[in-house]
């Protein structure tokens, strides 16, 4: 092979090592770039305001399917839950409100409230079709499943993203009161899966 060949040989391998590294290089830097688009708002946390609007909005949610319950349901233990569900949410939402005025926070609905505003009339609408001889463990069901629902949201994202003192002490309250109807709701609904409606209304009867 004659010297002027090896010469181009060796050029050509040169130029092929160091396009290669220049690739590897880049890739890296490419995958980075396509991550740092990949976040930009959907890191932001709630506003406060924002965040009394979503306990707003649960709180209206369940007193409006707990004076469905008042009417429609058959087990007195089903109907004092509801009773606690009014008062108990009621002084929920007053609160909220009080909070947010004191700090001149703005009740903004989210892509979170109105979530949780078309589950809530969904749920109304399927309480106020159901028959009476069901109503109670439909009810239970969805208050069980409900609280759970609440209950992440407040883990997973209200809590994290309260800012105010205030807001944070509300969310906390929130929390223990959820936690306490989603350990009720999970015992009235297995009691009235084991015993029936009609078995339970007639035991409270005796």
């Amino acid at each position: 092979m004659t010297k002027s060949k090896l010469m181009q040989l060796s050029f050509v391998a040169a130029v092929v090592v160091v396009s290669g590294c220049s690739k590897s290089s880049e890739e890296p830097m490419a995958a980075a770039s396509q991550g740092d688009e990949a976040s930009p708002q959907e890191q932001r946390g709630l506003s406060d305001g924002q965040i009394i609007q979503v306990l707003s909005t649960v709180d209206t949610g369940e007193i409006q399917q707990a004076q469905i319950a008042l009417t429609k349901a058959t087990t007195p233990q089903v109907r004092n839950f509801a009773s606690d569900m009014i008062e108990q949410h009621t002084k929920s939402k007053q609160m909220g409100a009080s909070i947010a005025s004191q700090n001149s926070l703005a009740l903004r609905p989210s892509p979170t409230s109105d979530k949780l505003q078309e589950k809530g009339t969904q749920m109304l609408e399927k309480l106020q079709k159901t028959d009476t001889r069901d109503f109670d463990t439909v009810y239970m069901k969805g208050q069980v499943d409900q609280h759970d629902e609440v209950l992440k949201m407040l883990d997973d994202k209200l809590i994290p993203a309260a800012s105010s003192v205030q807001v944070k002490q509300q969310l906390t309250e929130a929390r223990n009161m959820v936690q306490h109807h989603l350990t009720h709701a999970g015992q009235l609904r297995d009691t009235l899966g084991a015993t029936g409606v009609q078995g339970a209304t007639g035991m409270q009867e005796k």
